[in-house]
C-alpha cells in the first residue's frame, strides 16, 4: 500500500470526469441568457430555474464526489455540498411561495459556496501542477465578489437582483466550462502517457 499519493494521482479520477462540470458550466450559462432575455417575468422564472438548477447541481456534484471518492481528497466536502444542494432544491421547489421571499439571499449563499468550492479546487489543480490554475483561482475570486454584491444589499430591487444574478450564473457557467476545458486537456495528457 502506499503511504504517500501524489497530489496528480488524487485529481486524476476528478479530471477524468471532466464532463459533470461542463454539464454544471453549460446548465449554469443557459440558466443566465434565460434570465437575461426575459427579465420583465424573469423573477418568477429565476425563482423555479434557480430551485431546478440547485437539483440538478446537486446531483451531478453527489454523483461526481461519489465516482472519485477513492482517488479524491476532500470527497467528502463536494458530497456534502452536493447533497445540501440537493436537499434545498427539493426544499424550494416545494415551498416555491418561500422561495420567491428570500431569492436573493438564497442566490447569494449559493454563489458563495460555488466560489470557495471553485477557489478551493484552483488550489488542488496548483498542488498537481496544472497550468493555467491561476484563470480558475481569478474567476472564483470574481464569482466570490458578485455573491458578496447579492448579499451586502439583498433588497436593491428585483431589476438589480435579476442582472447580478444572471450576470453570477453566466461567470460560473464559464468558470466551469473552462474548468471542464482543462481537465479533459490534462485528462487525453495523461492519457497519452499511459498508452507510451
Amino acid at each position: 500500500m502506499e503511504t504517500s499519493i501524489s497530489p496528480m494521482k488524487h485529481i486524476r479520477s476528478t479530471i477524468r470526469h471532466w464532463w459533470v462540470h461542463l454539464l454544471i458550466g453549460l446548465l449554469f450559462v443557459v440558466v443566465g441568457i434565460l434570465v437575461l432575455r426575459e427579465p420583465a417575468g424573469a423573477y418568477l422564472g429565476l425563482a423555479l430555474l434557480f430551485a431546478v438548477s440547485m437539483l440538478f447541481s446537486g446531483s451531478f456534484q453527489v454523483v461526481f464526489a461519489m465516482v472519485n471518492r477513492s482517488a479524491l481528497r476532500g470527497w467528502g466536502w463536494m458530497l456534502f455540498m452536493g447533497l445540501l444542494e440537493l436537499v434545498l432544491g427539493v426544499y424550494l421547489l416545494g415551498n416555491f411561495q418561500l422561495t420567491l421571499v428570500v431569492l436573493e439571499v438564497f442566490v447569494g449563499f449559493w454563489m458563495l459556496f460555488r466560489a470557495v468550492d471553485l477557489i478551493l479546487f484552483s488550489w488542488k489543480l496548483k498542488e498537481g501542477k496544472v497550468p493555467q490554475w491561476g484563470w480558475l483561482l481569478a474567476l472564483g475570486i470574481l464569482l466570490l465578489l458578485l455573491s458578496f454584491l447579492i448579499l451586502a444589499n439583498p433588497i436593491f430591487g428585483a431589476f438589480y437582483i435579476i442582472l447580478w444574478t444572471s450576470f453570477s450564473f453566466l461567470t460560473a457557467g464559464f468558470t466551469y466550462i473552462f474548468l471542464a476545458l482543462k481537465m479533459r486537456r490534462v485528462n487525453r495528457m495523461l492519457e497519452k502517457e499511459a498508452s507510451e
